[in-house]
């Protein structure tokens, strides 16, 4: 038979009854591996950060945002310091979930699926007088996080005492909250702040303490029933507009992308910091999934490259200039003018000095969602909450999830309460001659039963086999042809 297996002696002397058993068993086990590709499904997304993510917190406290801002795809304000969306709006569309709305945003607003925190011009360190009359926001990360912590509550209290499902409908569910994802951009205007008001060298010694911060308040959403964190580190701040334009660089300073140098190593500096401090929090938080995600890497690689990705001079704001803030009027020479915006938005990266267009928050959602910048480096539909159990006492077979690799199977005669553990290690399942080729050897003299439960394996394996051959692409040419 040449090392093939014929079947067909071993299945004829098994009864029926095991046999409609058995072919159940394989088809559960190649449904649920099946099912694992897809993803999980998080029901919610709670944001908190600073104006990179804020959908309508300054717009509902301290006036709406001006037009043009919202123009490319709200075609009215949003909320949003951009003309379109942001990329936590891009995050919600990737997980088929709606926009966040804004917790402190009163007019129809649905925290079903969650709720967003973010503060355009808030700080990790808590707020006080010397940041608020520099103009950043008193809505600090710790201002947030309370905000959480009442949304919760009040969420919890009103679903034990509502009988309007008109009221409920529009809340988070209680039990929801440990399954969603929780998603942390902020840190930039800590780093403004240290560039405004002292020396580089004296602000990177006050790194640890906004690191400190930020890891303190992880550990309070985590005490709040938070167990998957999406973390953006902070991006390439010297190579904003707004920035060369009020500190213009030393000579010498200035490096290959055109950025001001000490600045974006002032940047990776509070980035190197807030990884070592994430791996610190994996070891102390069980249970948590914690991905930091490496958003500086992909707009520095859009802003050094604007060219190559369709956009123009990267350091050329679409709305406003110099002279007059975005949807602002100033006086020059004599004539007021109005900081409008330019004909074509989706050639720009910066929408107004500061933050990025919708064409340049799309092209770099589209480098992180993938999980190839993240670390560990996990697609954003597969950071699944961890199941804590420990599974060869248990007596489960670890179904690998897309993108991993089998470590051991655990595979279990059902019939005779027997079983005995395969090691993977360093092997991935594969047809032909491989490792699927030296089981059939090994195991061609067994009894029919175990034949079976064999044969429930190759299913599974095989699935495996086809899983791994299927790839996600997210934009990878570049192009931005955007989601309605």
């Amino acid at each position: 038979m040449n090392g093939v297996i014929d079947f067909r002696g071993s299945l004829g002397s098994i009864s029926s009854k095991k046999t409609v058993m058995a072919v159940a068993i394989s088809l559960l086990l190649v449904a649920s591996l099946l099912g694992s590709s897809c993803g999980c499904h998080f029901p919610a997304i709670y944001n908190l950060g600073d104006s990179n993510s804020d959908t309508g917190s300054v717009s509902a406290t301290f006036g709406r945002v001006p037009w043009p801002c919202g123009e490319s795809f709200f075609g009215k304000p949003a909320g949003r310091y951009s003309d379109g969306r942001l990329i936590i709006d891009f995050i919600a569309n990737e997980l088929k979930l709606p926009f966040l709305s804004a917790y402190l945003d009163a007019i129809d607003s649905n925290f079903r699926h969650g709720a967003n925190f973010a503060a355009s011009g808030s700080t990790i360190q808590p707020a006080d007088d010397k940041l608020f009359d520099t103009g950043f926001n008193p809505l600090s990360l710790e201002i947030q996080l309370l905000q959480f912590q009442q949304l919760k509550e009040r969420s919890n209290e009103l679903y034990d005492q509502a009988k309007n499902p008109d009221i409920t409908d529009r809340l988070p569910r209680p039990e929801e909250f440990s399954k969603s994802l929780y998603i942390l951009d902020c840190g930039q205007n800590d780093l403004h702040y240290g560039i405004i008001t002292s020396v580089e060298d004296q602000f990177k010694a006050f790194i640890p303490n906004k690191i400190n911060q930020f890891a303190a308040a992880v550990e309070k959403l985590f005490q709040q029933g938070a167990r998957v964190f999406w973390i953006h580190n902070t991006g390439p701040i010297g190579c904003l507009p707004t920035v060369i334009i009020n500190f213009p660089p030393k000579p010498g300073n200035v490096d290959q992308a055109g950025c001001i140098k000490s600045y974006n190593e002032l940047a990776q500096e509070f980035n190197k910091q807030l990884k070592d401090t994430v791996s610190q929090l994996k070891a102390k938080l069980p249970g948590a999934r914690l991905i930091y995600v490496d958003i500086y890497s992909a707009k520095f690689s859009l802003i050094s490259e604007a060219n190559k990705y369709g956009f123009v001079d990267p350091f050329v704001n679409c709305c406003g200039d110099h002279h007059v803030e975005c949807g602002k009027t100033a006086v020059v020479n004599g004539t007021e003018i109005f900081g409008a915006s330019c004909s074509d938005p989706s050639k720009h990266i910066s929408w107004d000095g500061i933050h990025y267009t919708e064409a340049a928050n799309y092209w770099v959602v589209n480098r992180i969602l993938d999980g190839s910048l993240s670390d560990p480096p996990l697609p954003i539909t597969e950071a699944c909450p961890l199941q804590i159990s420990d599974l060869q006492e248990e007596g489960q077979v670890p179904l690998a999830k897309y993108g991993q690799r089998v470590k051991y199977l655990l595979v279990v005669n059902l019939f005779d309460k027997r079983s005995e553990r395969i090691s993977m290690e360093g092997q991935r399942p594969s047809v032909g001659n491989g490792i699927i080729g030296r089981w059939k050897t090994a195991w061609a003299s067994r009894n029919s039963v175990k034949t079976l439960t064999i044969a429930a394996f190759f299913a599974v394996a095989f699935s495996l086999f086809i899983l791994s051959g299927r790839q996600r692409n997210l934009g990878g040419s570049g192009t931005c042809d955007f989601p309605a």
